[in-house]
């Protein structure tokens, strides 16, 4: 009897005593309005072979995400199940060592990205991440150091 007991419910009038007290563990929320579900989209499989044909037409997958209301990612995961390469290129360590090379010889992170037909916030991002120092923006390597850039008049 006493084993039933001490693994019952608590009464439902102390409880409410402890979290108006403040007492024990039970708290009042710190929220006053619960969290929205996250919603979730479901394409139909036409909606996703006109996704398919979209992107291939040239429609960047972030309008088409806007378009079918899903993330950009399921956008991404939607063309990789049927095969087709993202139109961003992702630089390899190769890539990373030739555009380093590149970089310390003067050349700026535009015509780096350029010649790898990429973005220079790609390349940037690939510097930062492994930790290649970079010339501070709007400067120039080859121009004195300490002399400040000639404005004009």
């Amino acid at each position: 009897m006493d084993l039933l007991g001490r693994y019952s419910n608590p009464d439902i009038m102390s409880r409410l005593n402890r979290i108006l007290s403040g007492q024990g563990r039970d708290g009042p929320s710190h929220r006053t309005v619960p969290s929205l579900k996250q919603k979730q989209t479901r394409l139909a499989d036409s909606d996703r072979n006109e996704v398919i044909d979209r992107y291939l037409a040239g429609e960047s997958a972030n309008a088409l995400a806007s378009t079918y209301d899903v993330n950009r990612a399921t956008v991404f995961a939607i063309l990789q199940r049927a095969g087709i390469k993202s139109r961003y290129r992702i630089l390899t360590d190769d890539n990373i060592a030739a555009a380093t090379e590149m970089y310390k010889s003067g050349q700026s992170l535009a015509s780096i990205a350029k010649n790898f037909d990429v973005s220079d916030g790609t390349v940037l991002r690939a510097f930062r991440r492994l930790g290649v120092p970079t010339r501070a923006h709007g400067t120039n390597q080859w121009s004195p150091k300490g002399v400040p850039h000639a404005t004009p008049d």
